[in-house]
């Protein structure tokens, strides 16, 4: 995975958490530009330029945040789970939400794209995408304020270092 954050011209992290952190910063940044779009489709009706940010957003949740979030279940949590079982199912629970409400909205916005259209294609595409919006933003909070400051206190300097390196090798 090539991190979120990574493509922009920063310092490489030297705390595996610090990647994840800078992709939420990242995420945060495209999930302000969905709710603007979806508002803006909301607000003033269907705009080809709305729709096509909409679409931009999806491809981009589609490869860096699906990168992402395997990242998390493959690498991270299975480092925490024997200290924090519930709250790793939960963010896992979570990324399924996100991965269910992700497919409602990539569908939606297929049948817009083809033409398929029917009395409330753009509402759904719309109200999807705020869902998205308010799921991702209290999944990455929780996962900041919470999950991420225990890992850091959890990781021993050589778990440290390898889930520093397997986060890099895996971009």
């Amino acid at each position: 995975m090539k991190s979120l954050a990574r493509s922009g011209k920063r310092k490489t992290p030297q705390h595996p958490i610090d990647i994840l952190l800078q992709d939420h910063e990242k995420g945060m940044h495209q999930l302000s530009m969905l709710e603007q779009a979806a508002e803006s489709i909301r607000v003033n009706g269907f705009s080809p330029e709305a729709f096509e940010q909409i679409a931009a957003i999806i491809r981009w949740m589609n490869t860096e945040v699906r990168k992402h979030t395997e990242i998390e279940e493959r690498l991270v949590f299975p480092l925490v789970e024997s200290h924090m079982k519930s709250l790793a199912e939960q963010v896992k629970g979570e990324h399924r939400d996100l991965w269910d409400a992700f497919s409602d909205l990539l569908t939606a916005v297929k049948e817009v794209e083809e033409g398929r259209l029917h009395g409330t294609s753009i509402r759904n595409v719309v109200s999807i995408a705020e869902m998205i919006v308010d799921l991702m933003r209290t999944h990455i909070r929780r996962e900041d304020t919470i999950l991420y400051p225990a890992i850091r206190q959890l990781l021993t300097n050589n778990q440290r270092q390898a889930l520093l390196e397997a986060i890099n090798k895996a971009s």
